[in-house]
């Protein structure tokens, strides 16, 4: 999967800015590179949607305009002013999602953030050199991890999964 997604991007970048039939190119070459379907909308978001043998669907989103699927867990905050870059929705399992985001803030202030959010118990707390790894759980079985990655310019690059 991680292959497809940087084989997506790859290609949403050399065309990006593409008009009506490079946009069906890009949509062709990428379905044949992931072997899935593959579409790009009109805000030029990537759409991924890929089922496995046992009919389960997972579906990739990224680019500009990416937002979370109408039913992310709400009880899952996003840190404010954070913008949605990736999502995957994991089919296969309820509540399960990879969701990308990108911020200016600090990574530490991230991390406190996730610290605090109401209706979580702390699993785990692990820093290592530039990561910092929170894992949560809500009282209805959620599981939340946070990974936080310092950038180059300080900044914080987080992803988080959830899981059921």
């Amino acid at each position: 999967m991680t292959r497809t997604v940087i084989v997506l991007f790859s290609l949403l970048v050399v065309t990006s800015g593409c008009d009506g039939l490079r946009k069906k190119l890009f949509e062709k070459k990428a379905s044949e590179a992931a072997g899935s379907e593959v579409t790009v909308d009109e805000k030029g978001r990537v759409n991924l949607k890929a089922t496995d043998d046992a009919g389960s669907q997972t579906q990739v989103q990224f680019g500009e305009g990416t937002t979370l699927p109408a039913d992310f867990p709400k009880s899952v905050p996003i840190y404010p002013g954070a913008k949605v870059i990736a999502v995957v929705s994991m089919g296969s399992r309820k509540d399960a999602y990879m969701v990308t985001i990108d911020t200016k803030a600090k990574p530490s202030e991230v991390i406190d953030f996730y610290k605090k959010a109401k209706g979580f118990k702390i699993e785990s707390d692990l820093a290592l050199g530039k990561t910092h790894m929170l894992s949560l759980t809500a009282s209805d079985g959620l599981d939340v991890t946070i990974s936080v990655t310092t950038a180059d310019d300080g900044t914080a690059d987080a992803q988080i999964t959830t899981t059921r």
